[in-house]
């Protein structure tokens, strides 16, 4: 495109030219007739046109492209052309791959067989002590779970007056994602906040971040209550 005006690049001339050569070897392998048709030829013999094998390959090399490293060149070259004005061949081949969410490999090794299930059992996470032991207990525990899990932190609070309040904090990597809060009423108990607040993060996390990571999340509730 210049401007209005559609400028042809001549692929077609080529993509015209690599069909002849798929259609031949098509030939030459399977024993047809010269008028067997063209869809019948890239069926039987599992070659595809050409224009849709280039697009294929470009896709592949777009998605291998996509799931680098952060810091490998190619993933903060493609972050320049996202902001660039300039749309070069690297840059539309990498917008054919939709929205998806990205995942370092190095921070959850997929040789590291770890079940935070059996993790708990292990730690027991005994909150029986005072609050400086429990939050030390805690603490602990949360410097075993991988980096690439989401940590949910809720609590419910009550005012002198007898107002309640709920809020929420999600973390990840130790980076705040979203702080939330909102009042609950008089009519209700401390407990009531807390679940309250566990409910509407949760139901945040579903329908603003269900796009950049399907990781498991951790509650943390009040070690307090």
């Amino acid at each position: 495109m210049k401007g209005n005006q559609i400028i042809s690049n001549r692929v077609g001339i080529h993509i015209n030219e690599l069909e002849k050569v798929h259609r031949a070897v098509a030939r030459a392998i399977l024993p047809v007739y010269r008028t067997t048709s063209t869809a019948v030829l890239y069926r039987e013999s599992g070659l595809g046109p050409a224009e849709l094998t280039l697009d294929s390959l470009s896709r592949r090399a777009a998605l291998r492209t996509y799931r680098l490293g952060s810091r490998h060149p190619l993933y903060q070259k493609r972050h320049k052309l996202a902001l660039g004005p300039a749309k070069t061949r690297l840059a539309r081949a990498l917008e054919t791959i939709p929205p998806s969410e990205e995942i370092d490999p190095l921070s959850n090794p997929p040789w590291e067989n770890y079940n935070i299930r059996e993790n708990i059992l292990m730690t027991g996470l005994d909150f029986s002590g005072p609050p400086n032991m429990r939050a030390s207990t805690f603490n602990e525990f949360l410097n075993k779970l991988p980096r690439s899990y989401k940590l949910i932190y809720s609590d419910g609070s009550k005012n002198s007056n007898g107002n309640l309040g709920a809020g929420f904090i999600i973390v990840k990597m130790n980076t705040k994602l979203c702080v939330g809060a909102h009042p609950v009423g008089r009519h209700n108990e401390i407990q009531d906040a807390e679940a309250q607040a566990a409910l509407h993060c949760t139901e945040f996390e579903l329908l603003y971040h269900f796009q950049q990571a399907a990781l498991p999340i951790i509650y943390g509730l009040s070690l307090t209550t």
